[in-house]
């Protein structure tokens, strides 16, 4: 059995809308079916679907997942070369191919479903993930923390270059890849040995010696700390992944500050991040982003010392 879970939109955290397939044959018959629809026009106007399965009458949450439902999938979004050759890369497994909603002749941006010979218990997703990432070429994060992540369904994006194939080969078994690729858990940094008190001190201590103010901007575009890599990198993703790639903006911002000695505050980075929102479909008007800024800012602290 291949189950599923359905989102409306990003927002929707309810996790009533599950799906079970007898097979993964029957769950690929409907993302055919979908990917060659029209009702969907852009991305934001799609579900989403997600493999994690939740406790009865619970919210989208990392504790309120049980598992995952048979099946997972790994998004490309700098694949070198046209779509004739991605089966020639991915050859070894079973899986469905569909293009994401950012997906150009020039540079086909796809979404790889893979069958699962078993269910992945909570317990163990960590580990999948990161064997499963291994196993296909570190295409993604190894380390992930998001067990209720989900992904827009396939359809007729309008702008985009669509397709979608299935590829027939060897059904990946969980248990044997994380066998195969035992997991490395992300190190322990020097700064974390430390008592809490002295973690204090050491960070009071090390922003105190940010003095340079000489720095003005009035938006993501012109501040001076900004990866704008990264920020072209947001704005061309499609799937998941929005948060994450948010995330890294806020690190590499506080990052980028202080190294040039600049005392950047959470209400900056908050402020640098709400502007972008503006500009990609205004996402996280209800998210707590200065908190996560300065989530962020300790965390460059905690690592430069």
């Amino acid at each position: 059995m291949v189950s599923l879970t359905i989102f409306d939109n990003i927002y929707d955290n309810k996790t009533h809308k599950r799906m079970d397939y007898n097979g993964f044959s029957e769950f690929a018959n409907v993302l055919f079916k979908l990917a060659k629809s029209n009702k969907y026009p852009t991305k934001h106007d799609a579900p989403l679907i997600s493999p994690a399965i939740y406790k009865p009458n619970t919210t989208r949450a990392n504790d309120n997942v049980t598992g995952w439902g048979s099946w997972a999938a790994l998004d490309v979004d700098d694949f070198k070369g046209d779509i004739t050759d991605i089966e020639k890369k991915y050859e070894k497994y079973r899986y469905v191919c569909y293009s994401t909603a950012s997906s150009t002749k020039e540079s086909p941006k796809f979404r790889l479903v893979f069958p699962l010979k078993e269910m992945v218990l909570k317990s163990n997703i960590k580990h999948f993930w990161f064997a499963l990432n291994k196993e296909i070429g570190d295409i993604a994060d190894a380390q992930t923390k998001d067990l209720s992540r989900m992904y827009y369904v396939p359809a007729e994006y309008k702008n985009s270059f669509n397709f979608i194939f299935s590829h027939d080969g060897e059904v990946m078994n969980p248990k044997t890849l994380m066998e195969n690729h035992p997991y490395v858990k992300p190190n322990q940094t020097m700064f974390d040995k430390f008592p809490p008190a002295i973690q204090k001190a050491l960070l009071e201590r090390k922003k105190n010696q940010l003095n340079n103010t000489n720095y003005t901007w009035t938006s993501y575009r012109d501040c001076p700390f900004v990866n704008k890599k990264q920020i072209d990198e947001y704005k061309g993703i499609t799937g998941t992944g929005w948060y994450a790639k948010m995330y890294q903006i806020m690190l590499t911002t506080a990052g980028n500050a202080m190294s040039k000695g600049y005392p950047i505050t959470a209400k900056e980075i908050e402020f640098i991040c709400r502007d972008l929102d503006l500009d990609t479909g205004h996402w996280y008007a209800k998210r707590d982003l200065e908190q996560e800024a300065a989530r962020a800012i300790d965390f460059v602290f905690k690592n430069n010392i």
